[in-house]
């Protein structure tokens, strides 16, 4: 029985040629910029951050199977949640921890970048994929009760833990980078507690959108970038 009664299993097509320049891209980018940063100009590479945010999210549109009103929904709500969140994080403190953005990000509304709507919408989007992929590698057999409950609970579930696995590989590198800097030079633990109720919610209302597997440069792009910030955790001084 598939993960998503709306979807075949899920099996990995023959690449084809957008699949493969999206690749390309993908690890151009990112291997240029992580060598960039780490043993080059760590200004001059940071500072390209929010091209390369836009890049990768019109690869993932690009490569998106079901362009259709229930993508665009889901789309709006990860963008808005994300948002607004970071709006009541940053101007109140009350969520996430005492911290700001700085100016890597581009334009900023009440101290927020525009953009990390975006951000939000791609590392939970490609997570949420991700995990509907694991899933149905593990559980292609279980009965149709097992496979709806995992299906529904299960996957926005774990695909919020790797969302918040992504934000901690991502935390102690983004201060470096000039994307946003924690107050008392502290990440709280409540940043990540928020960031997984609030991925999890997100995937939620993937799942309420039927939003089933039809683009396979999602978990791609959250493992490149999983191993990009891996290396500057390493390497960055």
């Amino acid at each position: 029985m598939p993960m998503d009664q709306h979807s075949h299993k899920i099996s990995l097509p023959l690449m084809g040629k957008k699949l493969f320049w999206s690749l390309f891209i993908l690890v151009l980018v990112h291997t240029s910029g992580a060598i960039g940063m780490a043993f080059y100009d760590k200004v001059l590479f940071s500072g390209m951050t929010a091209y390369n945010l836009m890049l990768m999210f019109v690869l993932l549109i690009w490569n998106q199977g079901e362009k259709d009103k229930r993508f665009l929904y889901a789309f709006i709500t990860a963008f808005s949640v994300g948002l607004i969140v970071e709006l009541i994080g940053v101007n109140t403190q009350q969520l996430f921890g005492s911290y700001t953005y700085g100016n890597v990000l581009g334009v900023k509304l009440y101290g927020v970048p525009i953009l990390i709507g975006v951000n939000w919408f791609i590392i939970v989007f490609s997570c949420y994929l991700l995990a509907g992929l694991f899933l149905d590698r593990m559980y292609s057999n279980v009965k149709t009760s097992n496979a709806v409950f995992i299906s529904y609970l299960i996957q926005p579930m774990l695909g919020a833990l790797f969302a918040v696995s992504f934000d901690w590989l991502m935390e102690p590198v983004a201060p470096k980078l000039g994307f946003w800097f924690w107050n008392d030079n502290m990440i709280p633990v409540f940043n990540y507690t928020c960031w997984f109720i609030f991925s999890f919610l997100i995937s939620i209302s993937f799942k309420v959108f039927k939003i089933g597997f039809s683009n396979w440069f999602a978990p791609f792009l959250i493992g490149v970038q999983t191993i990009f910030f891996i290396f500057l955790r390493i390497f960055l001084n």
